[in-house]
């Protein structure tokens, strides 16, 4: 069974926008679903973020999936540049890269820098929407 680890966005939740959604639709295909959640108006830096995944999502195998938006691309981003287990993909819908400006101003970039080599070596396959 395929693994699919769903990051949500700054503003909002797991609960908000599509998350939930999604999680139901891949559930009933037969996916098993981690919907990350993390819930704290200060938590703009991605360290916080970071930790948050650490001790809620666990990478078991290869044949994973991230789907993410806005500042969780980012972070997933990070959190797969951290961890050793390889995976098959990641979606990224409407995310942006470390070096991106105005972007949001409660959201805090400095200092975050992303190894995309690393990164391009763990993740077999990378989608991209942008709206």
């Amino acid at each position: 069974m395929t693994d699919v680890i769903i990051v949500h966005s700054m503003h909002g939740n797991s609960r908000n926008h599509w998350y939930q959604w999604l999680e139901h639709n891949l559930t009933l295909e037969g996916y098993d679903v981690t919907l990350f959640n993390f819930e704290s108006p200060e938590a703009n830096t991605v360290d916080q973020w970071i930790e948050a995944m650490t001790k809620q999502i666990n990478v078991r195998k290869k044949d994973t999936y991230f789907v993410t938006h806005g500042l969780g691309s980012i972070t997933a981003l990070k959190y797969i540049e951290m961890i050793d287990q390889p995976i098959e993909g990641f979606f990224s819908i409407a995310g942006f890269k470390e070096d991106a400006e105005n972007i949001d101003l409660d959201i805090d970039l400095s200092n975050v820098t992303i190894d995309y080599d690393n990164i391009k070596k763990k993740v077999d396959n990378f989608l991209r929407i942008e709206f």
